[in-house]
């Protein structure tokens, strides 16, 4: 699936919720893309500071001051972290930013497919705890809930949806980094699964080390695409 074509070049671009990773940035720049992060928090802008990328502090709960700025305004897991009754408002700060298109990237765990059960039992850990503090089945529900708010706003044209499914493979090279990221997060807080996903993340490590026969073979969750044309 591509969700950024070739048609961007001297393209304005907000990052909404950019969260540090610089790499879009640094890639859009190489087309000649005008690339601004966002973020509430300046920590995560510190990187992108340093990669020459211009960044932007501000909470997108609230309206933002350039309206109509962007020629293209693209979020990536960033409803999944808002509340459901904030979401409303959050998408439409973000579409009335954009010039041309907004884009709206989101995770669908409720399509994971594990392929055993040391899988299985990463997908539960990972469930239990993304529960916690987000929603990680808002990409079942990303259409209707940008849609609803678009159809309020009366200079967006069209509402395009699309949905990046894998084939089952291994990739521990991804879940492992994740899994790494959760237990830093459970230890500043004490959090009562930290000792589950230490245990998770050794049985993931042994299972993608082994050799005699390939490791369990998953699907990861789906990304869900919606991109509101103006």
């Amino acid at each position: 699936m591509q969700v950024i074509g070739d048609d961007i070049w001297e393209k304005t671009f907000l990052d909404v919720g950019s969260g540090g990773d610089d790499r879009l940035g640094l890639d859009l720049s190489k087309k000649s893309v005008i690339y601004t992060a966002f973020d509430k928090d300046p920590r995560f802008l510190e990187k992108l500071r340093g990669s020459n990328l211009s960044t932007k502090i501000g909470n997108i709960l609230f309206p933002q001051p350039d309206l109509g700025s962007y020629d293209i305004v693209h979020t990536r897991c960033l409803l999944m972290h808002i509340p459901e009754e904030h979401r409303p408002k959050v998408i439409r700060n973000i579409l009335n930013l954009a010039i041309e298109r907004a884009i709206f990237l989101e995770l669908d765990w409720s399509t994971f497919e594990a392929g055993g059960n040391v899988t299985e039992e990463f997908q539960k850990f990972s469930l239990e705890l993304i529960s916690e503090f987000s929603d990680p089945l808002i990409g079942k529900r990303l259409l209707q809930e940008v849609a609803k708010v678009a159809e309020g706003k009366g200079n967006v044209r069209e509402i395009k949806d699309d949905v990046f499914r894998r084939e089952a493979g291994a990739y521990y090279y991804e879940i492992i980094p994740l899994v790494k990221m959760m237990i830093r997060m459970m230890e500043q807080k004490e959090h009562r699964l930290l000792g589950r996903g230490k245990e998770v993340l050794r049985m993931i490590t042994e299972e993608s080390k082994k050799q005699d026969h390939c490791p369990e073979m998953f699907i990861p969750p789906s990304v869900v695409y919606v991109e509101a044309i103006f």
